[in-house]
């Protein structure tokens, strides 16, 4: 994870590394976009086979890091942030993921409580098949699509 400051008056940039475990898929609130955000998560990924992979809260504003684990055989990828209705904090909604499980040949959607990262989590549905890596989605609130009919 590295993070890029632009100074758009002057034109200089400034790059930093954040940690050094691998991961991609980076996400945030998106309401937030464009703007200050203090939280951002990615799906880490491990070299071995026989380790599994991670979904990681970054804290920017504490410079730490949270890991979810998704458990033995088992391989997490893009995490969606949905809020919570009426949100009281930049963090305050779940994590939604596939996960798919080595072990069975099958995959899950899980539901992660974003504020309680690293608790088992709060919902799971089971899929019979393999959702297939590089599976992206996107959360857009029922209110907005009523909007544009």
């Amino acid at each position: 994870m590295h993070r890029w400051r632009f100074h758009l008056k002057t034109g200089t940039t400034r790059e930093e590394a954040l940690d050094e475990v691998p991961s991609d898929f980076p996400r945030i609130n998106e309401g937030l976009m464009g703007g200050h955000t203090r939280y951002g998560y990615t799906a880490g990924f491990v070299e071995r086979e026989d380790r599994p992979s991670i979904l990681i809260k970054y804290d920017y504003g504490k410079g730490r890091a949270e890991h979810h684990v998704h458990g033995k055989g088992r391989f997490g990828g893009e995490a969606v942030f949905v809020p919570r209705p009426n949100a009281r904090a930049e963090d305050d909604g779940w994590l939604v993921t596939y996960v798919y499980d080595a072990g069975d040949g099958t995959s899950e959607m899980v539901v992660i409580e974003a504020q309680d990262f690293r608790k088992a989590p709060v919902a799971r549905v089971r899929i019979p098949a393999r959702v297939p890596y590089g599976f992206h989605g996107a959360w857009i609130a029922g209110e907005l699509l009523a909007q544009h009919g």
